[in-house]
């Protein structure tokens, strides 16, 4: 019985030599031809199919990041587009509809569209960015209303035209653009960039106007048809637009940006044509019939390189992609012999068939990485490309007959069930066969369209006819096509390889690297495994002067240092997947299982790693792990259970922090030569890669499973950044210690840890800081650290502000909110380093007396008021001195003399205007002091004079001969104007009654005679009328009242 390990001393100074053991036992098994590798598989998650009896297919795909999927292409008759149990029809109006759909991350439906009128509308390729807007570009003949809800937002064409669309991610239209000529031009490929530019290609013929707007932007091909690239901002408007081309026929096919904004652009060109758009030339001619091209514009239009390729027969470029590298992907077609080395170089390769499927990647500056052909010998096209995170490229298109998909020595041979069958190929960034899925029925079946999202998973779109099993694998899931041609969506799912170890002598060693020497400092390996074996296990482990491991004993999982180990509490040999992880964290090892802390115990000890390696699945040439697996990650400090829970589920990216090495396991295929993987990629980025040991190599069966522990693809970032937001409040003034400091802190693991230098402060916020330099060192719980720098500065030292103030008495000065009886200069508040002060004097007060006599009142200037009565009056005080008024006021006099028939009013000096008192109206042009009445009557003057006014007493006046009009005399009334009491002198007695300007009368009296008082001092101010009754004889006086 084996000693167990977990107890075991650690003087093992060996370094294991593996190559002189394995030598001859890998020559055995290359040529006994058995594999023991295979990558990520892909598997079936789910299909759609949407149709009519006519012919209805999928042009292109796209898919957002919540993994929603959107597909466009067109549609005949009445289509239910809703793929489940619900019914949702669209109707197309003409020959073809344009549609556009969209489905949920499970398949299912969410919203569809159709736009389209009476003629051909296609839908061709589809875009979404980030926030879920829709792209979509194709052709479209006539009036057509591209709000496909209930409003209008109609586009003409004259003939067939371009058009780029947009909605948001409820379907709802944002904008539609047309471009295009008198003749046919079609859009075949969209895409958009992470600021919403929109990028379009296809082809055009003769004028044709790419404003889509009111400006007007005009390109003319140079013969037939020939390529278009434009670019539109996020609102629709352009921004630039190229053509390129020659006599020949020319079409862009496929469009894609990076992430610096250069535009990529493949298609196919016949005879000689200029590939730069701009005021240069970039002449290329093709082999025989249509060639390849691939070209590259910067942000603003401008040629960068243009590469060709091609060869006697019809070649084409379908679809292109660009990695995060600036890698330029494409596929098509082509026939004969093609050499795929654009520059001095030569890379033939030959169709087998009438139209071969052909893969090309170049790199950032167009020059050859490597380029594929596959096919057989009938007519196959790659019509889709994409690619993922890790470089691995993604093919679509359709086959026919047997073709070989490995495109280098090993054979993965697929047989197309009748006629065209569509395959979706997956090469690694090398150009390796990685594996093809293949499905199809008795027809004709084309997938034209392909996306990959973030998590691995695979979608394709395209048609199919009759019965097919879209089920890649072994499994069976038929769907039927309900006419002709009907549309279909596809998605497979992707989980990671993971590496099964036979528990006799397969592992992997990596070699000796100073970055494993830990001595006590702390350190963490995790991995996923999967057993039911009962004997002590490593999984990881490194052994000279001290070792370490990671495994199994006893059923449950291990982490060990020198001989003293921690063991879970659980076990993990139930032939599930499980995620173990050991951690040192200052001198405390830890054994988690499932991202839960299982255990703890004390251990410091010194590991020396100086010489030896590390081995994945073997411990000293002993203690083989017999079970599988997967992402194993070794880093040089300790992981809290946050982060290994935020991880354990996906895969790493590079440069994560303190990450020394990585292993994904997904490299190799099934059923295929992989004599040429004979080591373990390390994805860290630091290089320590593994060396695989007792591994066959080619075969049929396999140590490596399909169905790993993690999601290809399905990326993680291995710790949330910390991201701090910073603020300040300065020193108010030269020499203060007001400042403050303070981070708002987010990302990483909380809690988190603050350490201000100089100040010494352990919180958020610190305060009481004097002007100078300070740094803020934020620590989360995983130990990540972010530095944030603060300049505090003081606002210099300013002039006082200084009031100078003249007051009598006393002064209140708002700044302090003082009053000052006394001369002298005070000190008041300081703002933003300004004292204010205040320079007061205080004076004696003294009168000045202004005498004034004025007829009628007087209006004093220096308190503004009206005076009407005589009086001593006191105003303001100016620089101590108070004024004061001695007034005299003398009445307007509102007598009149009468002479020689002209009456005269006393009052001297003014200004007059003559009234007839009889009928209260002024006799115009009679504006003088005196006046000489023309027919008998009572008159008197309206008299201004220093702004006041006053009415002279009616005097009566007869004129010379008989008055037929006779009035009564001797009335004598004064004053009027007047506030309300009116004097009338009567000789005899006579009746008065008094109207209001409404004519209803207020005051009636019986036989006045002498002197009486009419009072109406209590109506309301304005115009009466007083009555002086004597039998038939009737004398109106007009009263006015102030």
């Amino acid at each position: 019985m084996k000693q167990k390990l977990l107890s075991m001393p650690f003087n093992f100074p060996k370094k294991i030599n593996y190559w002189t053991k394995t030598s001859l036992l890998l020559l055995f098994f290359v040529l006994l031809s058995i594999t023991k590798m295979q990558a990520q598989d892909a598997n079936l998650a789910w299909a759609k199919t949407m149709g009519s009896p006519s012919t209805d297919l999928a042009r292109g795909i796209a898919v957002d990041a919540a993994g929603n999927v959107y597909t466009t292409g067109y549609f005949t008759g009445t289509v239910d587009f809703d793929p489940g149990a619900g019914v949702f029809n669209l109707i197309a109006r003409g020959a073809n509809n344009i549609f556009i759909t969209k489905l949920d991350a499970a398949g299912n439906f969410v919203w569809a569209k159709s736009i389209g009128g009476s003629n051909n509308d296609m839908g061709n390729a589809i875009a979404v960015d980030a926030t879920g807007n829709v792209y979509v570009t194709g052709t479209f003949f006539g009036t057509i209303d591209f709000d496909p809800n209930a409003g209008v937002y109609n586009l003409t064409s004259n003939s067939s035209d371009i058009f780029v669309l947009k909605l948001d991610t409820a379907g709802n239209l944002v904008w539609a653009k047309a471009m295009g000529g008198a003749a046919a031009d079609t859009g075949y490929s969209i895409s958009v960039d992470a600021a919403g530019n929109v990028y379009a290609t296809g082809s055009f013929f003769g004028t044709a106007d790419f404003d889509p707007n009111i400006g007007v932007s005009y390109l003319t091909s140079a013969g037939s048809l020939d390529i278009f690239v434009v670019k539109l901002d996020a609102a629709g408007n352009l921004v630039w637009a190229k053509a390129l081309g020659g006599i020949g026929l020319d079409s862009g096919q496929g469009i894609t940006t990076d992430a610096a904004g250069n535009v990529y652009t493949t298609g196919y060109f016949n005879g000689t044509a200029d590939l730069d758009p701009g005021i240069g030339v970039a002449n290329f001619s093709s082999m025989g019939d249509n060639d390849i091209f691939v070209v590259k514009l910067d942000v603003s239009g401008n040629l960068v390189w243009a590469k060709t390729m091609g060869g006697t027969g019809a070649d084409s470029g379908n679809a292109i992609s660009v990695d995060t590298a600036g890698n330029v992907y494409t596929t098509g077609s082509f026939f004969g012999t093609v050499d795929f080395d654009p520059g001095a170089g030569i890379l033939n390769l030959t169709s087998m068939g009438s139209s071969d499927i052909f893969i090309s990647k170049l790199d950032v500056t167009g020059n050859l990485v490597w380029a594929k052909s596959i096919g057989s010998t009938r007519g196959d096209i790659g019509y889709g490309i994409t690619t993922d995170l890790d470089g691995n490229v993604f093919t679509t298109g359709y086959f026919q007959g047997t073709v070989d998909f490995d495109p280098n020595a090993g054979v993965s041979n697929f047989t197309s069930v009748a006629s065209a069958d569509v395959f979706v190929l997956k090469l690694d960034e090398t150009g390796n066969f990685a594996w093809t899925k293949t499905f199809g029925g008795s027809s004709s079946d084309i997938a034209y369209g392909i996306s990959v999202d973030t998590a691995g998973n695979v979608y394709t779109a395209g048609s199919f006819y009759d019965t097919v099993n879209f089920d890649p694998n072994a499994g069976v899931y038929n769907l039927t096509s309900v006419g002709v041609q009907d549309i279909f969506i596809h998605k497979m799912t992707t989980r990671a390889a993971a590496l099964n170890f036979d528990g006799v002598d397969d592992l992997v060693s990596i070699p000796n690297n100073s970055v494993f020497n830990f001595g006590t400092s702390d350190f963490s390996v995790e991995s996923w495994i999967k057993t039911t074996n009962t004997e002590t296990q490593v999984v990881v482990g490194g052994i000279q002067s001290g070792d370490f491991w990671l495994g199994v004993e006893d059923n449950k999982a291990v982490f060990s240092i020198s001989g003293s180990g921690v063991e879970s509490t659980v076990d993990v040999n139930d032939g599930q997947w499980h995620h173990i992880a050991g951690v040192r964290n200052s001198g405390i090892i830890s054994i988690y299982v499932d991202g839960i802390l299982s255990n703890s115990i004390g251990n410091n000890s010194n590991i020396v790693l100086t010489s030896n390696d590390i081995t994945i699945g073997s411990f000293s040439d002993a203690y083989n792990f017999n079970g599988d697996i997967d992402e194993v990650r070794i880093w040089n400090r300790a992981l809290i259970q946050a982060e290994i829970q935020n991880t354990m589920n996906c895969e790493l990216g590079a440069n994560q922090r303190g990450l020394l090495a990585y292993y994904k396991f997904n490299q190799g295929s099934v059923n295929t030569n992989n004599s040429a993987v004979t080591s373990l990629k390390d994805s860290s980025g630091n290089n320590n890669t593994g060396n695989l040991f007792n591994f066959s190599l080619s075969g049929s069966t396999s140590n490596w499973i399909t169905n790993g522990a993690v999601i290809s693809g399905s990326e993680c970032i291995a710790e949330p950044s910390l991201s701090i937001i910073p603020s300040q409040i300065d020193v108010t003034c030269s020499g203060g210690a007001d400042g403050s400091a303070t981070v708002v802190v987010s990302g990483g693991y909380a809690p988190y840890s603050y350490s201000w230098s100089p100040s010494g402060g352990t919180a958020a916020t610190a305060s009481g800081l004097t002007a100078g330099t300070y740094d803020c060192l934020v620590r989360d719980a995983s130990g990540s650290t972010l530095i944030q720098n603060f300049v505090i500065i003081a606002s210099p030292a300013s002039p006082d502000n200084v009031v100078t103030i003249a007051a009598c008495t006393s002064y209140f000065w708002e700044n302090t909110g003082l009053l000052y009886t006394t001369s002298g200069i005070y000190t008041g508040t300081t703002t933003n380093c300004v004292t204010e002060k205040l320079n007061l004097t205080i004076g004696t007060i003294t009168s000045n007396t202004t005498t004034v006599s004025a007829v009628g009142g007087y209006t004093w200037t220096n308190t503004g008021f009206v005076y009407e009565d005589s009086g001593i009056y006191t105003g303001l005080t100016t620089n101590c001195i108070t004024e004061k008024l001695d007034l005299t006021i003398i009445p307007i006099d509102v007598t009149s003399t009468v002479s020689n028939g002209i009456i005269t009013a006393s009052q001297a000096n003014a200004t007059y205007q003559w009234y007839n008192c009889d009928t209260n109206l002024p006799i115009v042009n009679e504006t003088s002091q005196s006046f000489t009445p023309t027919v008998s009557g009572n008159y008197a003057a309206h008299i201004t004079i220093n702004g006041f006014d006053d009415f002279s007493d009616c005097v009566a006046f007869t004129t010379l001969g008989v008055d037929k009009n006779t009035k009564i005399q001797g009335i004598r009334l004064h004053p009027n104007p007047s506030t309300g009491i009116f004097n009338l002198e009567l000789t005899k007695d006579l009746d008065v009654e008094v109207y209001n300007n409404l004519g209803q009368k207020i005051l009636s009296k019986k036989s006045f005679t002498g002197t009486n008082i009419i009072n109406i001092s209590e109506k309301a101010s304005g115009v009466y009328f007083l009555k002086v009754i004597d039998g038939n004889n009737v004398n109106t006086i007009k009263l006015i009242k102030k």
